[in-house]
This record gives structure tokens, sequence and C-alpha cells, in this order.
């Protein structure tokens, strides 16, 4: 059996962060390199909850 079609979903639920504490929101302090690359390799839902 192969699992073509098929997809891995992620869910990070956070509490007490804002918008732009990470990376890939826009804030050029934050060091989040992994966070940054499932953003771009991923699917931003966030205005869709």
């Amino acid at each position: 059996m192969t699992m073509v079609g098929h997809r891995n979903v992620l869910i990070i639920h956070t509490g007490r962060q804002t918008y732009d504490s990470l990376g890939c929101t826009g804030n050029p302090r934050a060091d989040t390199p992994n966070i940054d690359r499932l953003a771009r390799e991923g699917s931003d839902q966030a205005e869709r909850v």
C-alpha cells in the first residue's frame, strides 16, 4: 500500500505570542530557522481558523 496523495498535517498552536515574534513573519531579530523553513515549505492557515 502506498501513501500517494496523502498529506501530513502539523498544527502549531502557541499562546502569548504576537504575530511578529518569528522570523518568517517579519521579525529581523528572531532566529527561528526551523519554523521559518516549515513556513516556507507549507501553507499559512492563520487567517482561516
